[in-house]
């Protein structure tokens, strides 16, 4: 029983790039989406796993870009800027993870443009970057900043977008969605 619970044991390297299964995550919940006149845009968000309440050819990007997480351990080799971004953080390369990806839409039918976007998620408190995955590619949202618990970033364009933490930082504080593993090993233990 002890060598099976062991066995269970999850981590960052377990997960490929990611921190835990962002399976489990909620929708970032949107505070503000406002467009290039401060004219209040609809956003949709959707966390990986409502994947299949989208198109097909949405499901299909979001789980490309999952994909290309998930199989690098060091997700800086997904997005050579993203060391740069570390560095500045003064967070190792090595204790980047991905907490959570989701995909972002407008339900509006205007045009495009810039839209400026304020969410809050659970897994922001290690916050070191987000990620869009544009045009097959993933790439650092610049103007991204936390501030009092609400991310705050500027883009033109919607698709997957993922959360990158500190994983460190993240193992050394208790994280919501991990309990459930270290339930499941104390009950197998008895």
């Amino acid at each position: 029983v002890i060598a099976f619970g062991a066995s269970l044991g999850v981590s960052a390297a377990s997960l490929g790039g990611f921190t835990s299964s962002p399976t489990a995550n909620q929708a970032p919940v949107v505070e503000e989406a406002k467009d290039e006149t401060g004219a209040a845009v609809t956003i949709i968000v959707t966390p990986l796993s409502k994947k299949n309440n989208l198109s097909a050819a949405t499901v299909a990007t979001l789980e490309k870009a999952e994909n290309e997480i998930r199989n690098n351990e060091d997700i800086t080799a997904i997005c050579k800027p993203l060391a740069d971004v570390a560095k500045k953080a003064d967070v190792k390369s090595e204790n980047l993870a991905v907490s959570d990806i989701f995909d972002i839409s407008k339900s509006d039918a205007t045009a495009g443009g810039k839209v400026t976007l304020s969410i809050k998620a659970d897994t922001l408190k290690n916050f070191v970057a987000l990620l869009h995955y544009k045009n097959n590619a993933w790439e650092v949202v610049e103007n991204a900043k936390v501030e009092n618990g609400v991310l705050t970033f500027t883009v033109d364009s919607f698709s997957p977008f993922a959360i990158v933490v500190d994983n460190a930082a993240a193992q050394n504080s208790p994280q919501t969605g991990d309990n459930g593993i270290s339930v499941a090993l104390a009950i197998i233990a008895i």
